[in-house]
């Protein structure tokens, strides 16, 4: 009899919430699209949390 082995469960981190430049986003807390956007930090206009910022660029 042949028992197929299981996969190790992943452990799994959970998500970082950015602001990311050029996308839309949208606050975790209160789901607002507005934020006033700093060098470091944007910040929800609708419930004050910073979130950091962060550009994906590509590599071609």
């Amino acid at each position: 009899m042949f028992v197929k082995p299981t996969p190790a469960p992943i452990a799994r981190r959970p998500a970082i919430p950015v602001y990311a430049i050029g996308r839309a986003n949208r606050c975790p807390d209160c789901h607002s699209e507005a934020f006033t956007v700093g060098r470091i930090t944007a910040e929800c206009g609708g419930c004050g949390l910073p979130l950091p910022i962060v550009s994906f660029r590509r590599v071609s």
